[in-house]
């Protein structure tokens, strides 16, 4: 069957072909997103619903719309036709992909390639893709470009957070790490020496995996004391092996976990 739009296909393509939906007046969809566009609870993309009186649909926007709910929701939102459903006879199995032409939407039937990928300017934002989840279905919109701009700010704002999140839970576990073997050092030299590294390791790696660079100059300097302060304890020569550990505000015999009590006992 010939494509209706030829200006971005011909029906010499054999992986897909265009035919007309009979809706001609319909145009694409397009959302409204809330001024006060909330993240998921995971924080990774926003999400806000839409209210109909066939249901809710709930969206999701990350680098686009993803919209779930029933075929009878989605209707009512004004973002499908019942008939571009996938699964219907005639149109695709699973997925379904409608391009807005000038005559009006088409059914692309077969597997979109190369011409229809979202970065292609001809069909740029002028497709949405209809998704069989279940006995529900998401409709996938691409935002327009006040939209796209938006929703890259909200985003980053999110990664940005999900990286600081991480690097505190990093330095907990630097922390986690320090304590313990802060905890385990006693008149053992071996465990001294365990406790060391783990204080020069906790120093190179949150230098390492900083979410800022340094200036050059910085960075050798830095670099520099971290080399040097290995090397001044693994040259360093223990005079005597010490009497006692302190915990916090208390301060334990080097046999107290072996039955001794504390200083003040004695």
């Amino acid at each position: 069957m010939q494509a209706t739009d030829n200006s971005t296909h011909t029906e010499t393509d054999k992986k897909h072909r265009l035919v007309p939906t009979g809706q001609p007046g319909f145009t694409i969809p397009r959302l409204q997103m809330p001024a006060d566009l909330k993240p998921d609870s995971r924080e990774w993309c926003g999400i806000f619903t839409i209210e109909t009186p066939k249901g809710y649909v709930r969206v999701r926007a990350y680098r686009k719309f993803e919209c779930f709910g029933t075929a009878e929701a989605l209707e009512a939102a004004g973002l499908l036709h019942p008939s571009w459903l996938p699964g219907l006879p005639g149109n695709n199995k699973s997925k379904q992909t409608i391009l807005f032409t000038r005559e009006g939407p088409c059914f692309v039937l077969g597997r979109p390639t190369a011409p229809f990928h979202e970065n292609n300017e001809e069909v740029k934002n002028r497709f949405i893709t209809i998704c069989k989840t279940g006995k529900k279905f998401a409709v996938e919109i691409r935002p327009t470009e006040a939209q796209k701009e938006r929703l890259n700010a909200f985003i980053d704002k999110l990664d940005r957070k999900r990286n600081e999140a991480r690097e505190k839970e990093k330095n907990r576990e630097y922390d986690r790490e320090y304590e313990e073997a802060r905890r385990k050092t006693n008149s053992d030299p071996e465990n001294l020496e365990r406790y060391i590294q783990v204080c020069i390791k906790s120093v190179s790696d949150y230098f390492d995996a900083r979410l800022y660079d340094y200036t050059p100059e910085s960075t050798a300097r830095i670099s520099q004391a971290i080399a040097e302060l290995r090397q001044a304890f693994d040259e360093a020569e223990l005079l005597e092996a010490p009497k006692y550990e302190r915990i916090g505000d208390n301060v334990l015999g080097i046999n107290f976990r072996k039955g001794c009590t504390r200083e003040s006992d004695h």
